[in-house]
């Protein structure tokens, strides 16, 4: 019989993470800059990961990204265009 025994962290192990849930600090992220916010991802994986991007009334389109890199997805805001989200959905 397998059992974990962990003390005093409020942390289970049950398991490895896949491409779709990327640690901490990686996926998609917004900053601001001159010109506007701007959406990115972050892929902090040793893998391409494809990404589907959430795009302001239109079609929302699929990327791969690059291992350990960062993408500038576009413009982020409300706007006919804009980007309003990413989410992982496996390996190129």
């Amino acid at each position: 019989m397998l059992s974990a025994l962990v003390i005093g962290t409020g942390v289970t192990a049950t398991g490895t993470a896949s491409a779709d849930t990327p640690p901490s600090g990686c996926g998609y992220f917004t900053e601001y800059s001159p010109g506007g916010p701007y959406a990115y991802w972050r892929n902090c994986t040793i893998y391409k990961i494809k990404i589907s991007v959430d795009v302001v009334w239109m079609d929302d389109s699929t990327r791969c990204t690059p291992p350990k890199s960062v993408t500038l997805l576009g413009q982020s805001g409300t706007g006919i265009g804009d980007i309003r989200g990413a989410k992982s959905i496996g390996r190129c």
